[in-house]
């Protein structure tokens, strides 16, 4: 069902959208937000109408795709620190996250555009379970080292403008080339338990990433958890 879906939605005869979906980017812009060319803007939008025309879309331009663990903030950093570690290791063993009392998940939706640029950690590679989550390589870890005196990795813009460069523990998915997140809901009547679950897809029509959010439906007498 997944891969029918999937197949819908990349178009006719499994084709994707055309390669130039992105300009290409000179030696000065690597690294910088890629333009969506516009003369392609009709060619993705027609490969994507057969899925489109019947199923709600949102999707950004660019070439990556994360999920985060559950995040909470962290008053001792003044920072977002991982709540639990929410690895999804195939579309059986999916990521649980009870979002009531886990936190915030985090999702970039940027895959509709060629590969421009590789991720921004020094050793950071692609971390899903088409590659690996359970590896002893370093780039393939959900922790990113950032180094303020060598300006490199994650960090967060100040109110004054300059960059906080920071190490984080929260990168827990990733993927670099077309993509697209699908969500299903299961709803339940109060005091239930309803689920949404979030599928990442490739180009291919194959799943990459799966996490179900799951929490008490609210009702009259009962708050939602």
């Amino acid at each position: 069902m997944a891969a029918a879906r999937a197949a819908a939605a990349i178009g006719k005869n499994g084709a994707g959208p055309r390669s130039c979906t992105t300009t290409a980017p000179s030696a000065t812009e690597t690294g910088k937000t890629p333009k969506l060319a516009s003369s392609s803007r009709p060619s993705y939008l027609s490969t994507i109408e057969p899925s489109s025309a019947s199923t709600p879309w949102m999707f950004a331009t660019g070439n990556h795709d994360e999920r985060t663990n559950p995040i909470r903030y962290d008053a001792a950093t003044n920072s977002g620190k991982s709540a639990v570690q929410a690895v999804s290791r195939s579309p059986r063993d999916a990521a649980v996250v009870h979002p009531a009392t886990d936190g915030t998940t985090y999702v970039v939706v940027g895959s509709a555009g060629r590969l421009r640029y590789t991720w921004g950690g020094p050793i950071e590679d692609d971390r899903n379970f088409i590659v690996g989550v359970d590896t002893s390589d370093p780039g393939n870890s959900n922790v990113v080292p950032g180094d303020q005196s060598a300006g490199t990795g994650p960090y967060v813009s100040q109110k004054n403008f300059t960059d906080l460069y920071e190490t984080i523990d929260w990168s827990q998915a990733r993927y670099r080339d077309y993509a697209f997140i699908a969500l299903d809901v299961v709803p339940a009547p109060p005091g239930g338990t309803t689920t949404m679950t979030l599928r990442a897809i490739n180009q291919q029509g194959v799943e990459f990433d799966r996490v179900v959010f799951s929490r008490k439906a609210a009702g009259p007498g009962l708050s939602g958890q």
